[in-house]
């Protein structure tokens, strides 16, 4: 027989060169082990004989197989557990808010098992460690809720689910929102996120601290908090946890109360991690998460950090290509890299704060909020394609694909996503690994790197 139709999963996935086929109609398994270059996404023409295998519809013995072209994945089937059958098989289909039991791994290589269930339907779910998600990485456990997605199929006489990468497993309330009205704060508009923007260490009190949100929405305060730590000490000497609000493009202050009148002036809040001296780090936070430091946490510099002494009795400015915080409170700093240096008591530059636009001159991007990021770490993805259509995916650096998905825009054509990092197989023999994000509609593409580092290990210094 002659099908044609789109791969829908990286082959290899199950053995060999295979991979699962699919048109208008219906879907296949495809099992080969000639022909090379294959993707998710690649539409084929392949000739060969139909077979049955422990219950499951294959094409195997192929005689041709020729690439005719590339389109975007097919969207899942909604069903429920009990509706996976033969129906569908060979088909993508999504199971929606089913909760995971009886998890367990099912070989040495990390190919584990569970069962979704949803009132009183259940399906087996398999996933294969040749996908690149295993026991081992895998973030869910026993009682979770999640989405999942995958290929329906059977296996002498079981139905089951079999995933394709990692983000076809996803925890309810993760994923993409076109519009989200709660938008995590932490999600760059333009590659940008929140920050801190000035630093003022001058003469007697004169100390102040200035926090920028470029995310492009408000966002609460009340989840951020700043940590001062004093004398090179990796224990807290003072913490403040902000309230109110803060608008996108604005600056929220935070001053020593016996600093000079200008500075007050600009005050947002008086506090005691404002008490502090050029020697000294500061540590911002979303709820828990770090994401950005000045100074260096456990280090006593000396006096200052910098090779001039630029912490000490200077007023240092973020630099305006700056769009992210330093997450790392491990690494060396260098206040040169980042931060505009002014003279002692320079005022003139508190209460504002400017950042470049980095969107491409046809108004299409994408920005991800970190280009570091540690296995388990939720990394977000934001940008605006001139198309009302598109699709993201994340591939480590041999092209394996670990997401797919189709991006939800709004009206404006722009999209939020976001995943936690897996994984990889790379990882495995070295402490770090790079994946590309990467975003397709019509004939064009936008992409952005990423370095993964395994959360028990310390990551690359910025």
């Amino acid at each position: 027989v002659c099908i044609e139709g789109v791969i829908t999963t990286t082959p290899g996935s199950w053995g060999a060169k295979g991979f699962y086929i699919q048109d208008a109609t219906a879907g296949l398994y495809v099992y080969q082990d000639a022909y090379t270059g294959l993707a998710a996404g690649d539409v084929v023409r392949v000739q060969g004989k139909t077979a049955v295998y422990n219950n499951e519809f294959e094409l195997i013995d192929l005689t041709s197989l020729v690439k005719v072209g590339t389109e975007t994945l097919p969207v899942p089937i909604d069903v429920s557990p009990a509706q996976v059958n033969d129906s569908n098989q060979g088909q993508i289909v999504s199971l929606n808010e089913v909760t995971i039991t009886n998890l367990q791994e099912v070989n040495s290589y990390g190919t584990f098992e569970f069962v979704a269930v949803k009132n009183t339907d259940s399906v087996t779910v398999r996933v294969d460690n040749r996908t690149g998600l295993t026991y081992r990485n895998f973030s869910y456990e026993n009682g979770d809720v999640v989405n999942v997605t995958g290929v329906s199929s059977i296996n002498n006489g079981t139905y089951q689910l079999k995933p394709r990468w990692a983000n076809d497993v996803v925890l309810v309330g993760e994923g993409t929102s076109p519009e989200d009205p709660n938008p995590d704060p932490e999600q760059p508009g333009n590659g940008t996120g929140v920050f801190f923007s000035e630093y003022i260490e001058g003469s007697s009190n004169n100390k102040a601290i200035e926090i920028f949100n470029g995310t492009e929405n408000k966002i609460d305060l009340s989840a951020y908090s700043v940590e001062l730590y004093a004398n090179g000490s990796n224990s807290i000497t003072s913490a403040l946890q902000l309230s109110g609000e803060l608008e996108n493009g604005d600056v929220y202050v935070i001053a020593h109360n016996q600093a000079d009148a200008t500075i007050l002036s600009k005050a947002d809040k008086t506090a005691n991690v404002a008490y502090f001296n050029g020697d000294d780090a500061l540590v911002l936070k979303h709820n828990d998460d770090i994401i950005d430091v000045f100074g260096q946490v456990g280090v006593d510099p000396g006096s200052s950090w910098g090779t001039n002494g630029e912490t000490a009795n200077h007023t240092l400015v973020r630099k305006s290509s700056i769009m992210v915080g330093d997450a790392n409170p491990d690494d060396a700093f260098n206040p040169a890299i980042e931060w505009e240096v002014y003279t002692q008591d320079t005022f003139d530059y508190l209460g504002t704060h400017t950042m470049d636009s980095i969107e491409p001159s046809n108004g299409d991007y994408i920005r991800a909020n970190k280009t570091v990021a540690k296995v388990g770490e939720t990394v977000n993805i934001k940008g605006h394609i001139s198309s009302n259509s598109g699709t993201i995916k994340v591939v480590d650096s041999n092209n394996n694909i670990l997401l797919y998905d189709r991006l939800k825009l709004n009206k404006h054509g722009k999209f939020t996503y976001h995943f936690k990092v897996p994984a990889i197989k790379a990882m495995y023999h070295s402490e770090t690994a790079d994946i590309q994000v990467i975003i397709e509609y019509g004939n064009k593409r936008l992409s952005e790197s990423i370095t993964i580092v395994d959360s028990k290990k310390k990551g690359p210094k910025h």
